[in-house]
């Protein structure tokens, strides 16, 4: 042990100096030059965003299609990439929104208004053609059911009438009022009465005659 910490004792004191006046020292200078560094590429970021977004507003306004943001386009702004391929991904996005708009006018006349609608959210062609197709083809079928079950409902009352129409009975003015008398409700009376039996038997063969 005695041997060793004669052995390792100049190389310890080479490491403690190389520490203070090297690691410490450079360790400070990293960090200043990594938070230099952070701060020159955020501004760069800044202004190739600024640049990329201009000519995005102004392409999209000369195009027509001021719904789409620029978040829509999903660009990447990595180091590597420069202003003018950010702005040729620009156009190539707008550019393709552009043609898929008119490509959904030309092919649906009669439903391009829809579809466009649900495109200008979606921002996915086939989501919306398939949307709007689907959609009108279930209204059709709706439409389709309740027709037909109207036209059940009127055959079958239609049908009832006509079997009422048969079934009823031709009767005349004073059968109508018998039947009519006839079919008064009737009450029932209940009383008692008192008296002798020969009252009694008086007074019931009264309200029998």
């Amino acid at each position: 042990k005695a041997v060793k910490s004669a052995v390792m004792a100049p190389y310890n004191e080479f490491e403690g100096i190389y520490k203070a006046c090297v690691t410490d020292a450079f360790r400070e200078a990293d960090s200043v030059l990594k938070a230099k560094i952070t701060e020159v590429e955020d501004n760069l970021k800044s202004d190739k965003q600024e640049a990329v977004k201009a000519y995005f507003d102004e392409y999209k306004a000369l195009c027509n299609v001021q719904f789409l943001d620029l978040s829509d386009a999903k660009l990447t702004y990595s180091k590597s990439a420069s202003v003018k391929s950010l702005k040729k991904q620009c156009r190539q996005f707008i550019e393709k929104v552009v043609s898929e708009m008119n490509y959904i006018v030309k092919t649906y006349p009669a439903d391009a208004t829809e579809m466009l609608l649900e495109y200008k959210h979606s921002l996915n062609l086939e989501y919306a053609i398939g949307t709007v197709i689907n959609r009108k083809k279930a209204l059709e079928e709706e439409d389709a059911a309740l027709k037909l079950a109207q036209f059940k409902q009127q055959k079958a009352e239609a049908h009832t009438a006509e079997v009422e129409q048969l079934a009823a009975p031709t009767v005349s003015k004073s059968e109508m009022v018998e039947a009519k008398l006839e079919t008064e409700k009737v009450y029932q009376l209940v009383f008692k009465v008192w008296g002798t039996k020969s009252q009694l038997k008086t007074l019931k063969q009264f309200l029998k005659d």
